[in-house]
C-alpha cells in the first residue's frame, strides 16, 4: 500500500481578522456564546501563530479547487500573524 502526503500548494482566504493578543482573541470568541451556555470551537496553534479558520460550504468549484491544490477559506482569525507572508494574487508564482 502507497501512502502520500500532498500539501496544499496554495491557501487562500477572503476575510483575515489579526487580534493582538490571546485575550482579545478569547474575548471575540466568548462574545459570540450566550450566558450559561455550553459551547466549543476549534482552535490551531502552528509556527507559534493560534489560529481558527472558516471553510467555504461544498460547492463543485471549491471541491476541484481544493483537488488542485488549493484551499480555500472565507475567514482567518488569529493571533498576530506576523509569521504569515501575505502575498496577494499579483504576487503568486504560477
Amino acid at each position: 500500500m502507497e501512502v502520500a502526503f500532498e500539501p496544499y500548494k496554495k491557501i487562500s482566504f477572503q476575510s483575515y481578522l489579526p487580534y493582538e493578543s490571546v485575550e482579545e482573541f478569547a474575548n471575540f470568541i466568548a462574545c459570540g456564546i450566550p450566558p450559561n451556555a455550553i459551547a466549543q470551537t476549534r482552535l490551531f496553534w502552528a509556527n507559534g501563530v493560534l489560529f481558527r479558520w472558516f471553510n467555504h460550504p461544498p460547492a463543485e468549484a471549491v471541491v476541484k479547487e481544493t483537488l488542485n491544490g488549493h484551499l480555500i477559506l472565507t475567514t482567518l482569525n488569529s493571533r498576530q500573524c506576523q509569521n504569515i507572508r501575505m502575498k496577494s494574487e499579483s504576487q503568486l508564482d504560477h
